[in-house]
């Protein structure tokens, strides 16, 4: 945070967009504890404070967003609960398509274990941070090498899985033709535990060729190599890897995304991954470990912005395979969302969302579901509030992690932002 705002600090305000928001909600729940007997409903008291900072000047740059919400239960089936969030990237173009340096922070919380229920007890914070630049160094007109040294630090509230990761790739790039590129590229990575002797530390080695092309309609981007992971007390491992990703945009404003790799990986890198782009997989889908695992995932992503109607479709596959400890799963979701303007005050939205996990090591599998509704109206310019209805059920072979959930949430937000429901009731 502070380093963020240091550079905020050298932006100029020519161009700087800052939105505050506070606001606050009721939310009525027939489940609070989402427990599969003895369910208790509860009226929990949701206060927000949030904002959006965008700056921009020259060769500096900076976007965040950020919030704290507050949850109070009335009838004290929790503690207050206080969950704070920021997605923040900055950059500095230190030599003019030449050097880059960025800078990412990720505030926000994950499920301890990531089938089970989403209960203060198995909640917790969690923080990404990324920085490093990228270096351009032109070898001719139609060659050039990218290195790119980067750290990364990942903390965990509660799981003991604290680490920080020191990487270098460099690619080299061959402008084939105007709109095709391919080369050959490697990565290092040292990755150290803060605690050692649960977390053993190892080592990454990555080669790999590229392609990226455009064609009239689309982009695409492909990569295939060898991934080594040297580890200081488990077997060391190896595998083929690589990954393809497609974009279409359609006539109109609409578009389509398909991801697909195969990647020798850990959770926080995932993580990391996930949260600069979410379109390559969900990162709830994965178990929060110090383990290796193979992630084979593929994803199809299609959105469409209207005048009116705003639609955005989803689905993955997934399937994880750890190499040390009994965490293989195997996820398929879905998800579909319709954002309607049926009056220029009041809009509506639908919103549906499944996932089916099973632990192929355990013999569980889990069912959950979502489905809701809500209704808005903009009440000033600044000034709105919104209803929303919503349904959650989950079905697992585990019967102690059954539950359904019905609620309801009025809220009224001034600037910037919403107040999102509790945590127990969010799709994770």
């Amino acid at each position: 945070m502070l380093l963020l705002a240091g550079m905020s600090l050298h932006i100029q305000t020519a161009s700087a967009l800052f939105e505050p928001g506070v606001g606050i909600g009721l939310q009525y729940t027939d489940n609070a504890g989402l427990t599969s007997d003895n369910e208790d409903d509860d009226l929990v008291v949701l206060g927000y404070v949030g904002a959006n900072i965008d700056k921009s000047s020259g060769s500096l740059n900076l976007n965040a967003v950020t919030s704290l919400t507050y949850e109070n239960y009335t009838n004290n089936t929790f503690s207050d609960q206080y969950y704070f969030d920021l997605n923040a990237k900055a950059g500095w173009e230190m030599v003019r398509n030449r050097v880059n340096w960025v800078m990412r922070d990720f505030f926000t919380q994950r499920l301890r274990t990531s089938i089970d229920r989403a209960t203060p007890a198995n909640i917790e914070d969690i923080n990404i941070f990324n920085f490093g630049p990228d270096v351009i160094l032109p070898i001719s007109r139609v060659q050039k090498l990218v290195i790119s040294p980067a750290f990364s630090d990942f903390y965990y509230e509660t799981s003991d899985v604290d680490n920080q990761r020191y990487s270098l790739s460099l690619d080299w790039l061959y402008n084939k033709s105007a709109t095709n590129e391919i080369g050959l590229g490697g990565s290092f990575s040292k990755i150290d535990f803060e605690n050692e002797n649960r977390n053993p530390n190892y080592s990454a080695s990555n080669i790999h060729a590229i392609v990226t092309g455009q064609l009239a309609r689309s982009n695409y981007e492909a990569n295939l190599g060898f991934t080594q992971i040297d580890r200081d007390d488990f077997e060391n491992q190896s595998s083929v890897t690589g990954s393809l990703e497609w974009i279409y945009d359609f006539i109109g404003h609409s578009n389509a995304k398909v991801y697909m790799a195969s990647d020798l990986t850990d959770a926080s890198y995932s993580a990391l991954d996930s949260a600069i782009d979410p379109d390559r997989g969900d990162i709830n889908n994965v178990q929060i470990s110090s383990d290796v695992f193979m992630n084979n995932v593929l994803r199809a992503t299609y959105s469409r912005k209207g005048a009116t109607l705003n639609t955005r479709l989803w689905a993955e596959l997934r399937d994880l395979d750890y190499k040390e400890r009994p965490q293989d799963r195997e996820v398929q979701s879905l998800g579909i969302k319709f954002d309607y303007q049926m009056r220029a005050l009041v809009s509506s939205g639908l919103y549906a969302r499944y996932r089916r996990t099973k632990r192929t090591d355990q013999g569980r599998t889990d069912k959950y579901y979502t489905v809701g509704a809500q209704i808005g109206y903009q009440m000033s310019r600044k000034l709105r509030t919104v209803f929303d209805l919503q349904y959650q059920d989950k079905d697992s072979t585990d019967d102690t992690q059954e539950f359904s959930e019905f609620s309801g949430l009025i809220n009224l937000v001034y600037g910037y932002g919403e107040v999102a429901r509790k945590k127990q009731s969010r799709s994770y």
